[in-house]
């Protein structure tokens, strides 16, 4: 059976519930909203996968910790390649789970997906500490001339976050999002030095934890 929300993620299955496939989609527009890398990179399309995606989730939640938190660190290797780093699916399914805790069926049910978020957190910091993180953020903004930018550091927090994913051992995490962004037919040279730089600056500080 095509998937409701994304005929693009082919037989992916979504819940039974309609009201847990609303909050799957709220969760997944909230985060949209959040975080502007999402549009500007993968438009429309990676709208739908964000809705497909938290549909997805939802139906791990008959499963025990341990499965729900493998099926969520091979879905974080996945869109690693992709360019997504684990930081992002880490707050998606934080959403996910305390939009899911107000809904008719919540009470505690949202939590298995914390844990899951909790899990790639550890993970992540294990390489780089989210103090470090939010550091080479700022320092991304600055050297790519808009320092203290929202925006700006968040992506830069997402070139970090991909080092570290990529040095736990998520193939092509970094490589993919610097890939895109240093494309010289988006990006100005000065941001291209900022990310290969800042991604530089990333490894440096893994080594010395």
């Amino acid at each position: 059976m095509p998937n409701p929300l994304n005929s693009a993620a082919g037989s992916v299955p979504v819940p039974s519930d309609p009201r847990e496939v609303a909050a799957a989609v709220r969760a997944s527009e909230v985060v949209w909203r959040a975080v502007p890398y999402f549009g500007f990179r993968y438009g429309e399309r990676g709208k739908r996968f964000g809705h497909s995606d938290c549909a997805y989730f939802l139906t791990l939640l008959g499963y025990d910790q341990e499965t729900i938190n493998r099926q969520v660190e091979w879905t974080a290797g996945v869109l690693s390649q992709r360019g997504m780093p684990s930081l992002l699916l880490e707050r998606q399914l934080r959403v996910l789970g305390r939009i899911l805790g107000r809904e008719p069926l919540g009470g505690d049910r949202g939590e298995p997906l914390i844990r899951a978020a909790d899990a790639l957190r550890e993970a992540r910091q294990r390489r780089l500490g989210d103090d470090q993180i939010q550091q080479l953020g700022r320092e991304f903004a600055e050297r790519a001339g808009f320092p203290g930018h929202r925006l700006v550091i968040g992506m830069g927090v997402l070139l970090a976050a991909a080092v570290a994913d990529e040095l736990g051992g998520m193939r092509r995490a970094a490589t993919s999002i610097e890939e895109w962004a240093t494309d010289p037919t988006v990006f100005p040279s000065n941001w291209i030095d900022a990310v290969r730089s800042t991604l530089a600056a990333a490894r440096q500080a893994a080594k010395k934890r």
